[in-house]
């Protein structure tokens, strides 16, 4: 633990903790190919939602570290890497996934050798911890002196599509290591965040560490895992043999079910919000069966399963 908060307050434009400020940053829209993207393919977490699109629209910016640097940057503890964990379930979706590239908001930068660069790291979760475990992937380094500082994004891409097999991963921003070099990301506020303990940093000894352990800071970092997701909108009964599994897929504009066995039926129906039948169909194996919703405008609709052994509905949104 690098210091102990005794109380908090608010300001005008800053907030401040004991020997920790964090500092407003904007956070404008989304510039270049990103303009009024619906990161549909994207993974945000729920504290990077403004409160009107069903988020928690918390305070963003940085902290200035209490001995000199930064919580999410370089520092002078010469921590090596700062990392958002991510676990697909808890987040509503499935497995597999693919992960294509990864965005994230730096909010300043210093550069003392113009050669600099920095990339992103993918881990997956350690077998005998929470902390990050074996390296999936690396991308392709980027200038630091092309990373922008105004609010705008950075995309990182990785040689091939990164294939996520299990569901908890890591996203890590390895920094520069040259003296003079900085790099910071965005982050929330103190106790702003969907899920607890979700931040973490590796330490110059090699150790890994929550930004909680190591600052009394419990904050989401500005990382956004790119790629091909596909929405959970049902459930799954993992000890049962009659389970029906019902998810979105993004990258087929489509509803999936799988039966668990072969010869079990089901019936699906997707209805409006008022309960207008709009699209229908019969599944009758155990195979992936998939419905297209290219046709379905935007709006919530219902999902409704029915089998021998159980009836479920769900709520769906199709927004493009």
């Amino acid at each position: 633990m690098r210091y102990t908060i005794c109380s908090f307050f608010w300001g005008v434009v800053w907030f401040v903790v004991p020997d920790a400020t964090l500092k407003a940053t904007p956070n404008s829209s989304i510039k270049s190919i990103y303009l009024n993207r619906l990161w549909e393919d994207t993974l945000r977490l729920k504290s990077f939602v403004p409160v009107q699109q069903g988020g928690l629209g918390c305070f963003l910016g940085y902290y200035a570290a209490p001995a000199g640097g930064y919580v999410t940057g370089n520092n002078v503890y010469g921590d090596r890497e700062k990392a958002q964990f991510f676990s697909l379930q808890a987040l509503g979706y499935a497995t597999p996934a693919e992960l294509e590239r990864v965005l994230i908001r730096v909010v300043y930068k210093t550069i003392a050798h113009p050669d600099a660069t920095v990339q992103i790291l993918v881990y997956g979760k350690s077998p005998a911890s929470s902390s990050p475990g074996e390296l999936l992937a690396i991308s392709d380094p980027i200038m630091l002196s092309e990373l922008p500082t105004n609010g705008e994004l950075s995309s990182f891409g990785f040689a091939a599509p990164v294939q996520l097999q299990g569901d908890s991963f890591f996203v890590s921003l390895q920094l520069p290591v040259q003296s003079g070099d900085t790099v910071v990301l965005q982050s929330t506020d103190n106790g702003c965040r969907q899920f607890p303990h979700w931040s973490w940093e590796r330490w110059a000894d090699g150790t890994w560490h929550t930004l909680l352990h190591s600052w009394v800071l419990d904050v989401d970092l500005a990382i956004f895992p790119v790629g091909t997701f596909n929405a959970l909108v049902g459930f799954e009964k993992a000890d049962d043999s009659n389970w029906v599994r019902v998810f979105y897929s993004t990258h087929e504009d489509a509803i999936v079910i799988q039966l668990a066995k072969a010869g079990q039926k089901a019936r699906m129906q997707i209805r409006s919000a008022t309960g207008t039948p709009c699209l229908s169909d019969q599944i009758i194996s155990h195979n992936p069966h998939v419905l297209s919703v290219r046709s379905l405008p935007n709006g919530i609709y219902l999902v409704v399963v029915e089998t021998e052994e159980c009836r479920s509905i769900h709520r769906l949104a199709v927004v493009r």
